[in-house]
């Protein structure tokens, strides 16, 4: 059983589409005759973990996980429980430079980036999640966080999604737009 569906975000002072996105959900034990209880058993697993992710992609693009407070290595992000962040996780810190303007039309179209570090995620609570900075060239207070992607991973990925985890299956999320 599959399941997909896009969302747009704009911003509704300008109508600019801030961001676009495309989830697909799947169920691969669901049996090819199905029952009626089973059948809609499985969509609703299937839509209730749809929903979790759009909720925590919409978030995540209008308030992007950030650097809520470094102490030596260890760094806090202000991300916890349910909100994709799971222990053995490496995510990518981001430093903001100045804002980037379209020299033709003028319009703003976000900031500067540059990688400062690497996070290796130790701890989740409900609010927050602990890291230990595995690579760091300026990692502050304020910097973006975003989760590493498997492509981009150069060393062991980490353990297979599974339950308790906090880790979405490879086939929830497809993204169409690039990351903010």
């Amino acid at each position: 059983m599959r399941v997909s569906c896009s969302i747009q975000i704009y911003d509704t002072t300008t109508g600019k589409l801030i961001e676009s996105a495309r989830f697909r959900g799947q169920d691969t034990s669901a049996s090819r005759e199905g029952s009626a209880t089973g059948d809609g058993a499985t969509l609703t697993k299937i839509t209730d973990r749809l929903a979790a992710d759009i909720v925590t992609r919409i978030v995540d693009v209008i308030y992007p996980a950030k650097v809520a407070a470094k102490l030596g290595t260890q760094v806090t992000i202000n991300r916890g429980e349910g909100a994709g962040v799971a222990v053995g996780q490496t995510w990518v810190v981001f430093g903001l430079g100045e804002e980037i303007t379209d020299p033709d039309t003028g319009e703003k179209l976000g900031r500067n980036e540059a990688e400062v570090g690497k996070i290796r995620i130790a701890r989740v609570t409900p609010k927050l999640s602990y890291g230990e900075a595995t690579e760091d060239t300026g990692i502050a207070v304020g910097n973006i966080v975003r989760p590493q992607r498997a492509s981009e991973a150069s060393e062991v990925p980490p353990a297979a999604p599974g339950p308790g985890t906090g880790q979405k299956p490879k086939d929830v999320t497809d993204k169409v737009k690039g990351d903010l």
